[in-house]
């Protein structure tokens, strides 16, 4: 073989395996260019290990299969599925870490979920704290590895359009027929939420006045103006008792109100665009401390995206009771801040109001 043919499928195929591309279109120059996430550069020491590899395989997966391209991924599965299992850590940690529940998953998908979550559930502190991810996954023959990798695309893929459908992408089927597909009947929003307040202003309760009758959007609205008003925690406190005291559903509702309130400024804008803007601007969920946050942010982005309806996604029976404490916490405290609570003391009211949030 004439050593420039040589050259040239050797780029080729370095081409191949840094991009995800099939080998004929690298080697033509002629290759897919789909959209991919930009994954950075990982940290190998949360697995316990010191060595780097390439996240741009796993990247260029994902665009794939946002793209619904099945050529590109038939041809760079198998190559990402026989390397380091790393780089299959990376794929599938993120979007497992964050399902309520594994849904339709393969049973090697519901092994990795189970170490996903628990990772989740105590923490990311200490050395090595995503070390039993990888283990788990180098347990695993290539076929079940490829079907990891496999439940973990069509999860990258239901957040193409709209980062925060994770959970909806892996919901069970119902009763009434098959799975819907995670933005299948969502609108996109248009415009920004109503304030569910009243238009009178954040006019306050006293503790006394709290009762049982009282409906929620004002509960809710009188801790908030009292917090902001009185700079103090009190008000807080009693709205969260009364969540507590009146079940989840009250809870939910909350979250709701708190997280229009907070969108209805217009400052985050609306629509697809607007969702993915505000996601890629928050926190690595994977590296978040508290699930709650990591909820948060899902929520807000599906709320921008969708409206309610995608609020809805992610509010689901399937939170428990301390998570969805967890979450109106912190939406609270978020909201509380655009109402004038003053800035120099936001982060002294966040850390009491959630210092037991995980």
């Amino acid at each position: 073989m004439p050593k420039k043919n040589r050259s040239q499928k050797k780029t080729a195929r370095a081409k191949q395996r840094a991009t995800g591309a099939p080998y004929t279109a690298a080697a033509s120059g002629s290759r897919h260019q789909h959209p991919a996430p930009d994954f950075g550069v990982m940290d190998s020491r949360l697995y316990g290990v010191t060595r780097q590899v390439s996240l741009a395989p796993a990247a260029a997966l994902v665009g794939a299969a946002r793209a619904g391209c099945r050529p590109c991924q038939d041809s760079a599965i198998p190559a990402l599925v026989a390397g380091d299992r790393l780089v299959v850590a990376n794929l599938a940690g993120l979007p497992f870490s964050l399902l309520p529940s594994p849904g339709l998953m393969s049973p090697a998908s519901v092994r990795v979920w189970k170490v996903a979550r628990r990772m989740l559930d105590e923490g990311l502190d200490g050395p090595a704290p995503a070390a039993p991810m990888l283990s788990v996954l180098e347990e695993l023959s290539p076929t079940e590895v490829r079907d990891v990798v496999e439940d973990a695309l069509d999860l990258w893929a239901a957040l193409g359009a709209a980062p925060g459908e994770f959970a909806a992408a892996a919901a069970p089927p119902t009763e009434d027929g098959p799975q819907q597909d995670a933005e299948d009947d969502l609108p996109e929003a248009t415009e920004p939420p109503a304030n569910p307040f009243t238009a009178e202003g954040m006019v306050y309760l006293t503790g006394e006045q709290l009762a049982a009758g009282i409906p929620l959007p004002m509960l809710v609205q009188s801790a908030l103006a009292g917090t902001v008003e009185d700079e103090i925690t009190e008000h807080a406190h009693d709205l969260f008792q009364v969540l507590v005291e009146r079940g989840p559903a009250a809870g939910r509702e909350a979250a709701h109100l708190l997280a229009e309130y907070v969108l209805s400024t217009g400052y985050y804008g609306t629509g697809m665009e607007a969702a993915v803007r505000y996601y890629r601007q928050q926190p690595p969920p994977m590296m978040t401390q508290a699930p709650a946050l990591t909820t948060l942010h899902l929520l807000l982005s599906a709320a921008i995206a969708h409206g309610r309806p995608g609020a809805e996604r992610i509010l689901s029976d399937d939170l428990t009771g301390a998570e969805l404490d967890g979450l109106v916490r912190y939406l609270f405290c978020v909201a509380a801040g655009m109402s004038g609570f003053p800035r120099a003391r936001q982060a002294e009211l966040t850390e009491e109001l959630c210092a037991d949030v995980r």
